[in-house]
């Protein structure tokens, strides 16, 4: 052929307006993607802004299954033709991943950009095409951080303070009967996953369900039976909505072997359903939050054991601190760019001993002490349908039930604080039981009810409280606690015992000996143990012996001795043992016990 006989081919090209003359390799009829259809609320609002297309790069056509989000560094953000999140970088938008992109509907990718041969027909198409339109309109949206837009499986509070439960392939909102499929709804993207547990299809389902897995939950043999139960139905109601929550609380479930632990842990996985939680007995923290990635389902852990190496149960205890509050954690990765991260799940623990756990771990967490089973007693044996139907139930319920929430936390948290919680544990207990009372009762709670729960909920009286000591506390326990590298009688004494004695509580031990052992140690006793005060160098050898190894070494130690309630720094030097050193001035009385002083 000659030029003047190509002329009209070529122009056809250039416009793809040819019209095929022959059937195409793909699809002779273009497939509906699923939640491509006009109806859809999700796909009228795509993230594209509108903007003049200045002819820069080939526009999207309209209505394409393939959503561009928006673009960050060499990043492109996609919804694909499933609307699943989708990142692809620059030098990835080949013809394989585009076609993966497109998924059952790539008749688009040969509507929109054929190729065409010498003779008019459609042969193909034009991955170059496709992939400028695509990166074109993602950057032309702009940057975007997805950390905080995403939402993956699980509950979430919407724009209008709304509960949404995304159950994987459709959404559920309490303020509408309707549901919606996934995709960019608000300022947010609910990505598509696999199916999850849905709600029952009767909008309020009433008490009935909660009632028959509390009767369940009872049949334990709990170390609190009038608490642990319903703390435990708080924490299941709890989980099942956890990233919708301001704070999502943790439980520990302890107890010897043949207690029920693992029958307690199968009721539980039943009631979330198949896919509605994650569950393991051996994980690391970078496996679970990997695992997470943007999903708010519950995290169920069995056998986290006490260990001679704790590192790998603290980094575990340490993501789930940082769910409690909806935190953010920061990774570095192998292309030297920092992973931005944040968990907002609900974490259960089990084990026969639990690790060592720091105070603000303890504030976080509920801890259900189980006792053996009566002789003869069995554990009930779960009945997988009918546990999966209560599950549904709370869903139901939860999103008929969600403008009472609000009104129910602030009565349960203002009578945990007249309980003697501070914030923190009235955030904690006052969620649990606010999520208990939501599923159990249809009223709010009395003031009768409330005050019954008070004489069960006294701070001074739970094991969660027991062992919570400030830093400031712990720092002075370590102190007192350490022993003097000095030998009487044949033995090594403790600081705290030299210290007894430098104040005068011991009137048969001389006064000047312990204060010559304390001076070497960086050390004071001034006045005696009725009013008196020790005196701790800023900065001394001999501390830094006592505390070494320790997170109060290297002088650290002056900041929390601080802390400690009646302490104040000194202004002046004093000399411990032959060196000057300014210090910090602590109350004796705040090292020995009522009954001490009483005794004395």
């Amino acid at each position: 052929m000659n030029n003047e006989q190509l002329q009209p081919i070529r122009a056809a090209i250039e416009t793809a307006e040819v019209a095929p003359a022959a059937p195409a390799p793909a699809p002779a009829e273009k497939k509906q993607a699923p939640r491509a259809s006009a109806e859809k609320p999700a796909r009228q609002d795509t993230p594209m802004r509108e903007h003049e297309h200045d002819g820069t790069f080939e526009e999207l056509p309209e209505g394409c299954p393939v959503v561009p989000l928006g673009i960050k560094e060499n990043v492109c953000y996609y919804l694909d033709a499933n609307q699943q999140l989708r990142e692809l970088k620059d030098k990835d938008h080949g013809r394989l991943q585009l076609l993966n992109l497109f998924g059952a509907q790539s008749s688009w990718l040969y509507d929109s950009w054929p190729r065409v041969d010498d003779k008019g027909n459609i042969n193909g198409w034009r991955p170059e095409k496709a992939s400028e339109a695509l990166m074109g309109t993602a950057a032309d949206i702009g940057i975007i951080d997805v950390t905080d837009l995403v939402r993956g499986p699980g509950a979430w509070r919407g724009d209008d303070d709304e509960l949404v439960m995304h159950c994987g392939d459709v959404l559920y909102r309490s303020n509408s009967d309707a549901t919606e499929m996934p995709g960019k709804i608000g300022r947010h993207i609910y990505p598509a996953d696999a199916p999850k547990p849905r709600p029952a299809k009767v909008q309020d389902t009433g008490t009935a369900a909660a009632l028959q897995l509390l009767d369940t939950f009872k049949t334990w043999n709990w170390r609190r039976p009038d608490v642990d139960p319903y703390l435990l139905l708080g924490w299941l109601g709890a989980s099942m909505i956890g990233g919708a929550l301001k704070w999502r609380p943790l439980i520990w479930i302890t107890g010897d072997a043949a207690t029920g632990k693992s029958t307690l842990h199968d009721i539980l996985t039943h009631v979330q359903g198949a896919g509605g939680m994650i569950s393991a007995s051996d994980a690391s923290a970078a496996g679970l939050w990997q695992k997470v990635k943007h999903a708010s389902l519950p995290v169920q852990l069995d056998e986290l054991e006490s260990e001679d190496d704790n590192r790998k149960n603290a980094n575990i205890i340490k993501l789930a601190r940082h769910a409690a509050s909806g935190g953010s954690t920061l990774r570095g990765g192998a292309d030297h760019k920092g992973a931005q991260f944040t968990v907002r799940n609900c974490f259960m623990f089990s084990s026969i001993l639990i690790p060592p756990l720091l105070p603000q771990d303890l504030s976080r967490m509920a801890i259900l002490e189980l006792d053996a089973l009566p002789q003869g007693a069995l554990a009930p044996n779960p009945n997988p349908k009918e546990l999966a139907k209560i599950g549904a139930a709370f869903r139901s319920r939860f999103l008929a039930r969600w403008g009472d929430m609000g009104q129910r936390l602030d009565l349960w948290r203002g009578m945990l604080a007249q309980a003697g919680h501070g914030g923190r544990g009235a955030d904690l207990f006052g969620t649990l039981l606010t999520c208990y009372d939501v599923l159990a009762h249809d009223g709010l709670p009395t003031t009768d009810e409330l005050d019954e729960w008070k004489a069960h909920m006294q701070r001074s009286t739970l094991a969660e409280t027991e062992s919570v000591m400030s830093d400031a506390e712990k720092c002075l326990l370590h102190l007192a606690s350490s022993h003097c590298d000095v030998y009487r009688d044949g033995m090594k004494r403790t600081v705290g015992s030299w210290i007894e004695q430098a104040a005068n509580m011991h009137p048969s031990n001389p006064v000047e000996d312990a204060q010559k052992v304390l001076a070497a140690h960086g050390l004071r006793v001034q006045g005696d143990y009725k009013d008196g005060f020790l005196l701790v160098a800023n900065d001394h050898q001999g501390l830094r012996a006592v505390f070494a190894g320790s997170r109060w070494g290297d002088g650290v130690w002056r900041q929390s001795m601080r802390r400690i309630v009646g302490a104040a720094a000194s202004t002046s030097s004093t000399n411990f043992g032959g060196s000057a050193s300014r210090y910090t001035k602590v109350p004796l009385s705040a090292l020995f016990a009522d009954d001490q002083k009483g005794d004395a």
